[in-house]
Protein backbone atom coordinates (compact mmCIF):
# COMPACT_ATOMS: atom_id res chain seq x y z
CA UNK A 1 0.00 0.00 0.00
CA UNK A 2 1.28 3.46 -0.96
CA UNK A 3 1.07 6.55 1.18
CA UNK A 4 0.72 9.99 -0.51
CA UNK A 5 2.27 13.03 1.62
CA UNK A 6 1.16 16.06 1.44
CA UNK A 7 3.66 19.40 1.98
CA UNK A 8 0.68 20.45 4.24
CA UNK A 9 -1.06 17.78 6.50
CA UNK A 10 -1.53 16.21 9.46
CA UNK A 11 1.10 14.12 11.30
CA UNK A 12 0.18 10.70 12.12
CA UNK A 13 1.98 8.86 14.61
CA UNK A 14 0.38 5.28 15.86
CA UNK A 15 1.56 2.66 18.46
CA UNK A 16 1.21 -0.13 15.53
CA UNK A 17 1.21 -0.53 11.80
CA UNK A 18 -2.42 -2.06 11.66
CA UNK A 19 -3.73 1.26 14.13
CA UNK A 20 -1.75 3.22 11.32
CA UNK A 21 -3.35 1.59 8.32
CA UNK A 22 -6.63 2.35 9.99
CA UNK A 23 -6.10 5.88 10.80
CA UNK A 24 -4.85 6.40 7.53
CA UNK A 25 -7.76 4.81 5.73
CA UNK A 26 -10.30 6.56 7.97
CA UNK A 27 -8.40 10.36 7.10
CA UNK A 28 -8.12 9.40 3.75
CA UNK A 29 -11.83 8.76 3.88
CA UNK A 30 -12.34 11.68 5.22
CA UNK A 31 -9.92 13.84 2.64
CA UNK A 32 -7.55 14.74 5.25
CA UNK A 33 -3.97 15.64 4.11
CA UNK A 34 -1.17 13.43 5.78
CA UNK A 35 1.71 15.75 5.88
CA UNK A 36 4.21 12.12 7.59
CA UNK A 37 3.80 8.98 9.53
CA UNK A 38 4.94 7.29 11.89
CA UNK A 39 4.83 3.97 13.82
CA UNK A 40 6.31 3.34 17.82
CA UNK A 41 6.01 5.98 20.62
CA UNK A 42 5.98 9.39 20.03
CA UNK A 43 9.15 11.12 20.21
CA UNK A 44 10.36 15.11 20.71
CA UNK A 45 10.95 14.86 16.79
CA UNK A 46 7.54 14.35 16.42
CA UNK A 47 5.94 16.73 18.64
CA UNK A 48 8.22 19.59 17.09
CA UNK A 49 7.19 18.82 13.82
CA UNK A 50 3.85 19.34 14.86
CA UNK A 51 4.37 23.14 16.19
Amino acid sequence: KKIKLENLGVGVAASTLGSLEALLEYLAKEKVPVSYVTVGPVSKEDVMKAM
